[in-house]
Formats: structure tokens, C-alpha cells, sequence
């Protein structure tokens, strides 16, 4: 396919109100389907950049493609003879194609939205209403690239419980002056320890000091990794100099410091560990949301065919039985259907738009 425009120069608004009007008159009269497209760059730019914007938007048309200033830092292109799915295809390559090309000689990266609606013989002939429900794609757009998956810099920790098992108490309450008003400090028996953990959801550290041997402190910490209730609950081992590390006691908690350890440094060291809780519970919110998007990515990949297959078969028969006056009135109810399932074809393809969030996702 060729992407070389016959024009070297974008078109103002007019040209495209009337170009519009044109094409829709022909959209009317043979049964055709436009598609438009509505291009923004996220900042305005000026100068030779907005004319290297210009010459790579053109660059990317095919020869029977027109594009069209629109005002407000917008461009308009008239699609011919192509459907949403196609018109949504166009639009990404051009998003693509453009911003790499500029983005070599830019500081900062140029990214752009788009809006996207597809127009059939049924198409209104308001053309107001046309190019709103094109600006409202477009903003549709700008809201789905503004939403920013990855992970944030500044996250808020939970508040809750931590919990201190074999420990002096006189460092515990040290602990819990540190810990201000939003945690609760407290110290319970080894013996308790499971029983008061599955009776809150709000116990994301336990601390395990050196009155607890290392064989306990491993057995405590297998329960709470078998819980998947409990497996994210940030796990510190305290144990003397001379205390020798079990065996898997390294892969089962989180971290294992000196006995010796002041509050201060503990609570540093708690805190940062309130943080990795944080990030865990995104992480596992952000493989749920994943799961999803790819249910719906296969489920609209999976009902596109046979979509394309009943449009198919309806254009067949309709070429089948065209001789025959008879035919006239079945033939109109045929390409009723063929323009539904042309509409459910755009539909599928506006729910597989949902999957570009998968693109966003932190690996």
C-alpha cells in the first residue's frame, strides 16, 4: 500500500468541511465507508517543528487520504474506503511512525491521541455532530494515554499492626514511640502468633527478636509464606552475633539483622519495609487488571472471525442474487445485516482498544 499523498500541503478547516460533505454524499450513494481521523500532539508546537509534524503526518497517507489543519494545535484526516478497524490501525501507525521520527531530534518525547469514528450509508448529514463525536474520541484518547500504570514514585504506606515476638518489652514501646499514632506496636507470645495474624487483615511486619530460637522463628515464618492470606506480610529476624542462621532462614524472611539494633535503626529499616508491602499489593493488583485485559484481548481477537465471516458470506450472496429483480427486497434485508454486523465488527474493535493498557503495565 502506498502512503505517498497527492498533496504536499495540509488543507485548512474550509477544505475539510467541504471535502467532508463530499465524501459523505459518496458514502450515501454507493454504499461506501469513510473513516476520520482526529490528530493531537500532546504540547502545541511551532516553527520548523510543526512543519516537520505536517511533512511526516503526509508522509504516512495514502494517496487518496487528505489531511486538513483543524485549529487548535489539531489535524483532521478524511480516511476513503475504510473501516474503523482500518482507521484504528492508520491511527497507530501514525502515532508511532511520527513520534519516532521526531523524537531523534527532540530533548523531551513528542507523544500524540487520536480520535477515531467510522461513517456507513446510514451516516447522518449534521456535520457538527460528526466532528463532536470525533472530539469526543479524542479525548476518550487522551484519558486512556493519561492514565500512568507504573509504579509511583512517592507511594503511602499502610498503617496497621506490627507485631513483636521474643523481645524485651522495653524495646517494643521504644519502637512504638518511634512509630508515631498510625501504628500499633505491640508484643505477643510465639505460641499465639498464627491465631492473632488470621484474625486481622491489618498486620503487614512482625519482628521476631532473639528470645526466639531459630527453629521457631523458621517454622512461625513457613505458616505465614503458606498463608496467602498472610504471604505478604513483611517478615525481620533479630539474632544474636553468635546465632547461627537455619538453614532456608535467609529465603523465608525478608531480612535478618543483629540483635543489637537500635529502635531508631529498626524503625528506618521497618519503614522501608512498609514500603515493599505497598509495592507487593500493586504488584499483585496489577497482575489481576493484566489477567483481565488479556481475557479481553483474546475474547474480541476470537469473536472477530466470525464477524469477518459473516460479512464475507452476506457480500457473497448479495452478489449471487444482484440479477434477479426478485431478489430486491431480501437483498435490502441482507445488507441491513451486513450493517449490523459491520457495527459489531467497530464495537469488537473499540473493546480490544481496552488492551493498550497492557502496554503500560510494569514488568
Amino acid at each position: 500500500m502506498s502512503h505517498k499523498n497527492c498533496s504536499s500541503k495540509i488543507r485548512t478547516r474550509e477544505e475539510f468541511y467541504c471535502e467532508l460533505k463530499r465524501e459523505i454524499a459518496r458514502v450515501r450513494r454507493y454504499g461506501h465507508r469513510i473513516t476520520l481521523l482526529l490528530i493531537e500532539p500532546e504540547e502545541q508546537l511551532e516553527g520548523a517543528e510543526l512543519q516537520e509534524f505536517k511533512d511526516e503526518l503526509i508522509r504516512q497517507l495514502r494517496t487518496s487520504d487528505c489531511a486538513f489543519f483543524f485549529g487548535e494545535n489539531r489535524f483532521a484526516v478524511i480516511l476513503p474506503n475504510t473501516h474503523e478497524a482500518g482507521g484504528e490501525a492508520a491511527a497507530l501507525r501514525i502515532k508511532r511512525l511520527i513520534c519516532s521520527a521526531m523524537n531523534r531530534r527532540r530533548s523531551a518525547p513528542l507523544a500524540l491521541s487520536s480520535g477515531v469514528i467510522s461513517l456507513d450509508s446510514g451516516v447522518a448529514q449534521d456535520i457538527d455532530y460528526l466532528v463532536n463525536d470525533l472530539e469526543k474520541d479524542l479525548e476518550r484518547d487522551k484519558r486512556c494515554q493519561s492514565v500512568d500504570l507504573r509504579e509511583k514514585k512517592h507511594q503511602t504506606v499502610h498503617a496497621g499492626k506490627i507485631l513483636f515476638i521474643g523481645i524485651d518489652d522495653e524495646f517494643v514501646q521504644q519502637t512504638g514511640r518511634l512509630s508515631g499514632d498510625e501504628y500499633d506496636v505491640s508484643l505477643v507470645d510465639a505460641q499465639q502468633i498464627m491465631e492473632t495474624l488470621t484474625g486481622s487483615s491489618q498486620i503487614p511486619v512482625v519482628i521476631m527478636g532473639p528470645d526466639t530460637d531459630a527453629d521457631e522463628k523458621t517454622a512461625i515464618t513457613e505458616k505465614i509464606r503458606s498463608n496467602r492470606e498472610l504471604n505478604n506480610i513483611y517478615v525481620v529476624w533479630l539474632q544474636n552475633d553468635a546465632e547461627a542462621a537455619a538453614p532456608d532462614g535467609e529465603a523465608l524472611c525478608d531480612i535478618i539483622l543483629s540483635a543489637k539494633i537500635t529502635p531508631e535503626i529498626l524503625w528506618a529499616v521497618i519503614f522501608q519495609g512498609l514500603k515493599i508491602i505497598a509495592l507487593r499489593q500493586s504488584c499483585n493488583e496489577t497482575e489481576r487488571f493484566s489477567g483481565v485485559l488479556h481475557s479481553i484481548s483474546a475474547a474480541a481477537h476470537q469473536l472477530n472471525q466470525p464477524l469477518q465471516i459473516i460479512v464475507g458470506r452476506l457480500e457473497l450472496i448479495m452478489l449471487n442474487m444482484e440479477d434477479v429483480p426478485e431478489n430486491r427486497e431480501i437483498i435490502d434485508d441482507i445488507k441491513a445485516m451486513r450493517t449490523q454486523a459491520l457495527l459489531a465488527a467497530d464495537i469488537n474493535k473499540k473493546i480490544g482498544r481496552l488492551t493498550k493498557y497492557q502496554n503500560k503495565l510494569p514488568e
